[in-house]
C-alpha cells in the first residue's frame, strides 16, 4: 500500500486538497505545515495485536515550510505510554513520550533544505516488551521559493505588453514563468480583481490565454502562480484597452463637397470621433485612391487640417482614412475637389468667335454681345459685364462656346465700352479687350430720282435706275459706308456695292423677264440699319401671244358655210390676260370677226358665209403692248353642192340571161369625190340587193324576168351625197322591154326611183362620263337627236346619217312590218364596245302613218345587227299637227328602219334567212294590222299590243283549267251518289 501511495500521483493531489483542509481547520499558522501520522499506517502489536498510526500528510506531498510541525498520534489497544524518535533523512531527533491515541505536535529543529526528505517515526512501550516500531517512510518535497514571473515584454518572454490597446475582446496573454522545483504550476487569471479562469503552466515555458469576452474598456489582468508547495507568485498588472468599434472620421473642404479651388496643395478639415479613445487617432490623406504622403494624428472629436502634396490642375476625389490605437481603421466618405489655378482666356471679339467686331456701329438699343473664352478646368464660367465701367450683368458661360448677353437699353448717338471679367470656379479671374460700339438707330433713307413711271409696261428687259441713300448721325456726307442692294421680285440683282452718304446712284438693272414686276432698293448702314425705297411695279412683255385652233381640225371638208372656229390665245403674261385682241382672217381678208378673249380661254365664233371653195384660216392676237402674231394657217374646205354623177347600162333591150354593162362616173370641183363612200347596187325583181364591184362592170344575174334596179351613190369629202337610179326589164326573148332612169320614188315597186338624204357631222372630242349629243336638222330625215354615252374619251369624231327609202345593200333579211325610212349611222371610231349607252330622237310624219293604216303607238325602232333585226325600247314623247316624236335606246350604232311593230311572236324570233334565188320581194304587199288601244305620251308605242295577246292567251289558258277541274268534280259527284 505504501509504494501504491508513492507511485499515485493523483492520491498525491488528493492527500494535497485534505491537507488544505485540515490546515483551515486547525488555524495552522501561515508558516507551518502539518505532518500527520495516520491511522492508515498500522503496526500490529505482538502480544495483544495492538494499533499503532502516525497521522500525516501523504507521501510524496511538496511543503513550502522549512521546519515543519508534525503532528503524531500512536493508538494502541495494549499500551498507555510510548517513547518514539523522529528521523529525518534518517537521522533521529530526541526521543519523546506520547500517550496512547493522543496527539502530540512535533517541530522539526533543523531547517531543512528546499528538496526532497523522509521522515520515519519509530516508537517503543515498556508495556510492549520494548519492542521498537517503525511508521512508513514518508517522502515530501521543502520548497519554500515562490515561482517568479517574467515581465510583459516583446522579448522571448511574451508579445504581450503593457498598456496595449486591441481591438480583440477576447485578446490572448502571452505569459511566462520559472520555479526553482516544479514543472507544472497551476496559474489563475484575474481581471480587474475577478476570477477570470485558471491553467496548467509548464515551467520556463511562454503561454497563451485568452481572456473571456470583454466589453469596450480598459481592464487590469493579474495572473497568480501556485506551485506544488504552495508558494504563490503574482505577475505585475497588465493594463489593457479592449475597443473594436472603428472611428468615424468626417472631412470637409470648406465645408462643402464638390469645391472648386486655385490652391494645388488645398487643406481637408477631418474631425474624427471614437467611441473609447480621445487621443493618438491616425487620419492618412489618399488621393484618386492612393496615398498621398500626408498623415498625423488626431485627438477624438477635434477639428484638425491636413494639407495634401502638390496636385496637379484637375478633379481629384478625396478620402482619408482614420485608425484608432486599437487598429480600428474606416476610410471617410469621398469629397470631390477641382483644382485649377489656371485663370480662363477671352479670345479676341472677331467674326470667328462671334458676330461682335470691335468698333461696330450698331442700330440696336439693347445689343447681343457675342463673346468666347475657354478654361482648362471648368465648364461653367461666372462672368461681370461692364458697359462704360458699370456692372450690368452677371451670367454664366459655357467653356469654348459662344455667349450670347444682351445689354439694357441705351441711349441712342452714343459710344459704349464693354468689358467682361471671367471668374472660373476656382476663382481665378481674366479680362477681355475693350469692345467699342456705336449706336445708331435711325435708318438711311432711299429716293428713287429716275425710273419709269410707277405702273409702266414695257417691252425692255433691261431698265436704268437713278437713285440717292442719305443718313444722319456719325457718318459725314459721302463717306463710303453705306450698302445698297436692287432687288427684282425680291431676288437680288446683281452685286451689293458701297457708296458714300448723300451721292447720286446710276444702275443698270438687267433679266427683266416677261412678267409683271417689283423694283426696289435697300440700303444698310454701318450699324446695320436697312432703309428701303418705294416699291415701284413694272410689267414687261416683249413676246407676242399666239392662237391655237382645235376645231375645226386641219384640212376639214364641211357643208357648213359659217363654220364654227374654235381657238384659244396663249399669252406669257398674266397681267393683262383678259385684254387680247384677235382677228381673223379668210384667204388673207379680214372675215368681220375682231374681239378681246381672255388668255388661255377657249374662244368659239361663227365666221360669216363662206363660198363653196378651200378655204385659209388665219388668227391674228396682239396683247396690251401690241406685241402681235398671226396663227399657222389652217385650210377648210366648204361646199354644200352635190357631187355630179351620170349611170347608164347596155345594151338598152336586155333578155334573160344577158349581161348587163353598168357605167357610172362621180365629180366634184371643191372637195373631190370620195371614192371610199360611192356604192352601186342592182336590186332584182325579188327585191334581194346586189351590190356590184364599180362602174364598167357587169351584171350576169338576170335569168329572172321582171325590173331590175341600178342605184348609184356617190359623196364629196365635205358629205353632200348624190343619187342616180335607172331601171332594165329582163325580157323573155322576142318579147318587149323598157328601162327608165332618174331619181325618187317610194318602196311600193322596185322601178320607183329610190330617195335617199344624208348628214355628216364632225365632232372634236367624245367625253365619258356625259351624253355627247348630235343634233340633227336636215327636214328628209327622220333622226333628229342622237345621244351618246362612251367610256373612254374619243377625239375627231366623225358621224354620218344617211336615210334610204330601201334597205341598204348589208341587209340580208327583209323587215316585217310596214317602213317609213331605213336610217345607216356610220362612223369611224365609236366602237359598240366603247358605247357604254345611246339613245336617239326621231319623228314620223302623221300622213305616212295616216296613209299606211299604222298607228301612233305602233310606231317602233328597228336595228340590224347580226343579220337580225331587234325592236329598240322606243317612248312616243311629244307630237304636233304634222310629226309625232319618239325616243328610243340603243345598245349602238348601226342600221336602223322606223316602221311598224309586228305584234307576232314569230316576229320576235330570228327567220330563216332565205336564199338570194328563194326570197321573196320585200315589195309584196303585207296585210295591215288591227288598230291598237291608244297610249299616252311616254308609253313604249310596240310593247302595248304584244301586251294583250299575253294577256287574252293567259285568260283563255286560265277558263280551261278551271273548265277541267269543275268537270272532273262533277263527274266524281256522280259517281259517289250511284252508290
Amino acid at each position: 500500500m505504501e509504494s501504491t501511495l508513492k507511485s499515485s500521483h493523483a492520491i498525491r493531489n488528493f492527500l494535497f486538497l485534505g491537507m488544505i483542509f485540515l490546515f483551515a481547520m486547525f488555524a495552522v499558522p501561515s508558516n507551518a505545515m502539518l505532518l500527520n501520522v495516520s491511522d492508515r499506517n498500522v503496526i500490529q502489536e505482538i502480544r495483544n495485536v495492538s494499533r499503532y498510526t502516525i497521522g500525516n500528510y501523504v507521501n510524496m506531498s511538496n511543503i513550502s515550510f522549512v521546519q515543519p510541525e508534525l503532528r503524531i498520534n500512536i493508538t494502541s489497544g495494549n499500551g498507555t505510554n510510548y517513547n518514539f524518535s523522529v528521523f529525518v533523512d534518517g537521522v533521529p531527533t530526541p526521543s519523546f513520550n506520547i500517550t496512547n491515541n493522543t496527539a502530540v505536535y512535533f517541530n522539526i529543529s533543523t531547517r531543512l533544505a528546499n528538496g526532497t526528505h523522509s521522515i520515519l517515526v519509530q516508537f517503543n512501550s515498556s508495556e510492549d516488551e520494548n519492542a521498537k516500531r517503525n511508521s512508513s517512510n514518508i517522502t515530501f518535497t521543502v520548497d519554500d521559493t515562490p515561482s517568479v514571473f517574467q515581465a510583459f515584454s516583446a522579448g522571448t518572454v511574451g508579445t504581450t505588453l503593457n498598456a496595449t490597446n486591441t481591438s480583440d475582446t477576447t485578446p490572448e496573454i502571452v505569459v511566462n514563468l520559472t520555479d526553482n522545483e516544479f514543472t507544472t504550476l497551476n496559474v489563475s487569471v484575474y481581471i480587474s480583481g475577478t476570477f477570470d479562469g485558471t491553467f496548467l503552466a509548464t515551467n520556463n515555458t511562454l503561454q497563451r490565454y485568452n481572456l473571456s469576452a470583454r466589453v469596450n474598456s480598459t481592464i487590469r489582468v493579474r495572473f497568480e502562480a501556485n506551485d506544488s508547495a504552495q508558494n504563490l507568485a503574482n505577475t505585475s498588472l497588465l493594463t489593457l484597452s479592449v475597443d473594436d468599434t472603428r472611428p468615424v472620421a468626417s472631412v470637409s473642404y470648406l465645408t462643402v463637397n464638390a469645391t472648386n479651388t486655385s490652391d494645388t496643395t488645398p487643406g481637408i478639415i477631418v474631425n474624427i470621433t471614437d467611441n473609447f479613445f480621445t487621443v493618438d487617432i491616425n487620419a492618412t490623406i489618399f488621393v484618386n485612391g492612393a496615398y498621398n504622403g500626408s498623415s498625423l494624428l488626431s485627438a477624438n472629436a477635434t477639428n484638425v487640417t491636413i494639407n495634401t502634396s502638390a496636385v496637379r490642375n484637375g478633379t481629384f476625389l478625396i478620402q482619408v482614412q482614420v485608425t484608432d490605437p486599437s487598429g480600428n481603421s474606416q476610410n471617410s466618405t469621398g469629397i470631390t475637389i477641382t483644382v485649377d489655378d489656371t485663370p480662363p482666356v477671352f479670345q479676341a471679339f472677331a467674326s470667328g468667335n462671334g458676330a461682335t467686331n470691335n468698333a461696330s456701329n450698331i442700330s440696336d438699343t439693347t445689343p447681343e454681345i457675342l463673346f468666347n473664352l475657354t478654361d482648362n478646368g471648368f465648364t461653367a464660367i461666372t462672368y461681370n459685364l461692364y458697359v462704360s465701367g458699370t456692372y450690368a450683368a452677371s451670367p454664366v458661360a459655357v467653356n469654348n462656346t459662344i455667349g450670347r448677353v444682351n445689354l439694357t437699353a441705351l441711349p441712342q448717338n452714343t459710344s459704349y465700352f464693354i468689358r467682361l471679367e471671367a471668374n472660373d470656379s476656382a476663382g481665378n479671374l481674366a479680362n477681355a479687350s475693350i469692345l467699342t460700339l456705336y449706336l445708331y438707330d435711325g435708318k438711311p433713307v432711299v429716293n428713287i430720282l429716275s425710273f419709269p413711271v410707277n405702273m409702266t409696261n414695257s417691252t425692255n428687259t433691261t431698265q436704268i435706275i437713278i437713285f440717292n441713300i442719305t443718313r444722319t448721325g456719325n457718318l459725314s456726307a459721302g463717306a463710303s459706308a453705306l450698302n445698297y442692294t436692287i432687288f427684282i421680285d425680291g431676288t437680288q440683282n446683281g452685286t451689293s456695292v458701297l457708296v458714300g452718304n448723300d451721292t447720286n446712284i446710276t444702275s443698270l438693272m438687267t433679266t427683266f423677264y416677261n412678267g409683271t414686276h417689283f423694283v426696289w432698293v435697300q440700303a444698310i448702314d454701318p450699324a446695320g440699319n436697312r432703309g428701303n425705297s418705294t416699291i415701284y411695279t413694272i410689267t414687261t412683255d416683249a413676246e407676242a401671244p399666239y392662237a391655237v385652233i382645235s376645231s375645226p381640225v386641219n384640212a376639214t371638208n364641211t357643208t357648213d358655210v359659217t363654220p364654227e372656229i374654235v381657238f384659244t390665245v396663249v399669252d406669257n403674261s398674266s397681267a393683262f390676260s383678259s385684254v387680247l385682241n384677235y382677228t381673223i382672217f379668210v384667204d388673207g381678208a379680214v372675215n368681220g370677226q375682231t374681239g378681246i378673249t381672255s388668255n388661255g380661254t377657249a374662244t368659239r365664233v361663227n365666221l360669216t358665209a363662206l363660198a363653196n371653195a378651200s378655204h385659209n384660216i388665219t388668227i391674228q392676237v396682239s396683247d396690251f403692248l401690241n406685241n402681235t402674231r398671226n396663227s399657222t394657217a389652217h385650210k377648210i374646205v366648204t361646199e354644200t353642192n352635190a357631187p355630179g354623177t351620170t349611170l347608164s347600162f347596155s345594151p338598152a333591150t336586155v333578155y334573160k340571161g344577158n349581161a348587163v354593162t353598168v357605167s357610172c362616173s362621180a365629180s366634184d370641183t371643191v372637195s373631190g369625190t370620195n371614192s371610199s363612200s360611192s356604192r352601186l347596187t342592182v336590186t332584182k325583181p325579188n327585191g334581194i340587193v346586189v351590190t356590184m364591184s364599180g362602174c364598167g362592170t357587169d351584171f350576169t344575174d338576170t335569168t329572172a324576168g321582171g325590173t331590175y334596179t341600178i342605184t348609184y351613190t356617190v359623196a364629196d369629202f365635205a358629205g353632200n351625197t348624190a343619187t342616180a337610179t335607172t331601171t332594165f326589164v329582163s325580157n323573155d326573148p322576142g318579147g318587149s322591154s323598157s328601162s327608165s332612169g332618174g331619181g325618187g320614188g317610194g318602196t311600193a315597186a322596185p322601178s320607183t326611183p329610190s330617195t335617199t338624204a344624208s348628214k355628216t357631222i364632225i365632232v372634236d372630242a367624245f367625253t365619258p362620263d356625259k351624253p355627247n349629243v348630235v343634233k340633227l336638222t336636215s327636214e328628209n330625215i327622220g333622226f333628229k337627236e342622237i345621244s351618246v354615252d362612251i367610256a373612254n374619251k374619243v377625239n375627231a369624231v366623225e358621224i354620218k346619217v344617211v336615210k334610204t327609202d330601201s334597205a341598204p345593200a348589208e341587209v340580208t333579211k327583209a323587215v316585217e312590218g310596214k317602213v317609213y325610212q331605213y336610217i345607216e349611222i356610220k362612223h369611224d371610231k365609236l366602237k359598240d364596245d366603247n358605247i357604254k349607252s345611246a339613245k336617239v330622237k326621231f319623228t314620223v310624219t302623221k300622213k305616212w302613218a295616216a296613209d299606211n293604216n299604222v298607228a301612233k303607238e305602233n310606231v317602233v325602232l328597228k336595228r340590224f345587227k347580226d343579220g337580225t333585226w331587234t325592236d329598240m325600247k322606243t317612248t312616243l314623247s311629244t307630237e304636233s299637227s304634222a310629226e309625232i316624236t319618239y325616243e328610243a335606246e340603243l345598245p349602238g350604232l348601226s342600221v336602223f328602219a322606223i316602221g311598224e311593230a309586228v305584234p307576232t311572236a314569230a316576229a320576235q324570233q330570228p327567220a330563216e334567212q332565205p336564199s338570194q334565188e328563194t326570197q321573196q320581194p320585200s315589195q309584196q304587199p303585207t296585210t295591215p294590222s288591227a288598230p291598237s288601244t291608244p297610249s299616252s305620251p311616254g308609253q313604249p308605242a310596240a310593247a302595248y299590243g304584244n301586251e294583250m295577246m299575253y294577256y287574252a292567251a293567259g285568260g283563255v289558258i286560265l277558263i280551261l283549267i278551271v273548265a277541267y277541274f269543275w268537270v272532273k268534280a262533277t263527274k266524281v259527284g256522280r259517281a259517289r251518289r250511284k252508290k
